[in-house]
């Protein structure tokens, strides 16, 4: 009876691993996007065709600009919509509701910057013609975000993607740009040691990639102009409040 229950027991966790590759294989196929065949989306004027060069880089032949929006945005959301849905969510400040309490002190920080009002704002002083582009683009990511090839990795994340706005592409670039003036010290660092130890060895610590380039960040010294204790003021009471903010990487 021994031997018959390791044998069962055996036969049974070889059928469970078995299920579970089957499973996963099924759950990585079925996020995949379709990188042949046709698809068919609502909206366009005409036919758009997609060719994917030797990198699988898409490149787009539409007859509208309304219409390579649309398949942009297809584009987009059937390969990185979780990645998307993500990003959107650090630029709202709601990545606690998925992430738990820990991730409270960024939202705060994100919400204090007010990346996405900056961005809804960005949105009205657009062009009606990029405002147009933009709406398309939304229009074709919504719903392929409630895909179900989209579903696994937002299941795993405890997400349910919502619709796509025209204000959430806008926020990503916000907070790519937000990441990219992380280094904000170094300027600071270097507009302080120009005005105590003069340019010359400013410039030589701090080696320019053009000789005679000055420190961009360095203000024009005037009567408005904040002084070092009040900008690091304002800075310190901000970084008190994104304890755990995100960083470039």
């Amino acid at each position: 009876m021994i031997r018959r229950l390791i044998k069962w027991v055996a036969s049974l966790a070889l059928a469970v691993v078995v299920l579970a590759t089957l499973v996963g294989a099924y759950l990585f196929y079925r996020a995949m996007p379709a990188y042949s065949g046709v698809e068919k989306l609502t909206g366009l004027s005409a036919e758009v065709r997609v060719w994917r060069d030797a990198y699988g880089a898409p490149h787009i032949f539409a007859s509208s600009m309304d219409d390579a929006a649309r398949a942009l945005g297809y584009l987009h959301a059937s390969e990185r919509m979780f990645q998307m849905d993500i990003l959107r969510r650090v630029g709202r400040g709601r990545m606690a509701e998925i992430r738990g309490a820990d991730l409270l002190p960024v939202d705060k920080f994100i919400r204090t910057l007010g990346l996405y009002r900056e961005a809804e704002s960005s949105f009205s002083a657009l062009s009606p013609w990029a405002q147009k582009r933009l709406e398309a683009y939304a229009r074709v990511s919504t719903p392929f975000s409630q895909a179900t090839r989209c579903r696994p990795s937002s299941s795993l994340a405890g997400d349910r993607p919502e619709t796509w706005k025209p204000a959430d592409s806008l926020v990503i670039g916000k907070i790519e740009a937000y990441q990219l003036s992380r280094n904000y010290k170094i300027k600071l660092l270097r507009a302080r040691l120009s005005a105590k130890l003069g340019s010359e060895q400013e410039a030589w610590l701090f080696p320019r990639s053009r000789p005679g380039d000055p420190v961009t960040t360095l203000p024009t010294k005037n009567d408005t102009h904040a002084s070092n204790e009040d900008v690091d003021a304002k800075l310190g009471a901000l970084t008190g409040i994104g304890q755990g903010a995100p960083t470039s990487g």
